[in-house]
């Protein structure tokens, strides 16, 4: 219980800073808003420091290759196992949704707030899946893993605190989601990452050509894919009823 009041208190410090900033400049607003939701920003970057890594001319690029192959793995087992504890566990409505007194920036919309009523915030998928790659290339490289852990928090999950998607405990959780699968794919043998290596090796065109689109995807955290799988089950549910 010591535990729980703890992070409460923490998640209310957070939420009552917030408000000290909200609505005092609508450009800061705006901005912080923007970049949020800027996949450049957010995926791409880290995307980019395991596409250094994978191509870095070391030693160890080998071994190295088969890391980076375990870290996208655990990113993606974070990302779905945070998605999944969203739509099971007891629902967690937003700070903007939960909060009467919450003070939500310029930028957010009405619209956006009543269409996420029934979104739930925990544990965060963003924090999950970004956290993984940035524990993942610590493992690799110590201060590319560094800054891009200092990039996460900064960059991807403090903005999201400041416009009332998340709280911190929201983060916390998918950081502990993160480093628990980014912990147990240490488990993935060399053997069992050796086909994905092989294909490279093979078939470099079509490798990179799929790598290409993977990595967009991931930055992205696949919202393409996700909506259009939403759609269709839309469109089905549509043509069969």
């Amino acid at each position: 219980m010591a535990h729980m009041d703890l992070v409460n208190q923490l998640d209310a410090a957070v939420i009552a800073l917030a408000a000290r900033f909200a609505r005092r400049s609508e450009a800061i607003d705006l901005l912080v808003v923007y970049f949020s939701n800027l996949d450049l920003i957010k995926g791409g970057v880290l995307t980019a420091l395991l596409a250094w890594l994978w191509f870095d001319d070391s030693p160890r690029q080998g071994g190295r290759r088969v890391e980076i192959v375990r870290t996208i793995v655990a990113g993606l087992a974070a990302a779905a196992l945070s998605r999944g504890s969203q739509n099971f566990l007891p629902p967690r409505p937003r700070p903007f949704n939960a909060l009467p007194d919450f003070v939500v920036p310029y930028g957010i919309s009405p619209d956006a707030v009543e269409a996420m009523q029934t979104w739930s915030s925990f544990p965060s998928d963003h924090a999950a899946l970004f956290f993984a790659l940035a524990a993942g290339i610590w493992l690799m490289h110590r201060w590319l893993g560094a800054f891009a852990m200092l990039w996460t928090l900064a960059a991807i999950c403090a903005p999201r605190l400041y416009i009332g998607l998340h709280y911190v405990s929201d983060v916390l959780g998918g950081i502990v989601v993160a480093v628990v699968l980014v912990a147990a794919t240490r488990l993935v043998t060399d053997r069992t990452v050796a086909p994905v290596l092989a294909w490279e090796k093979r078939r470099p065109g079509p490798f990179y050509a799929a790598a290409f689109l993977f990595c967009y995807e991931l930055a992205r955290i696949f919202w393409d894919l996700r909506f259009t799988a939403r759609k269709l089950m839309d469109s089905a549910a549509m043509l069969l009823g």
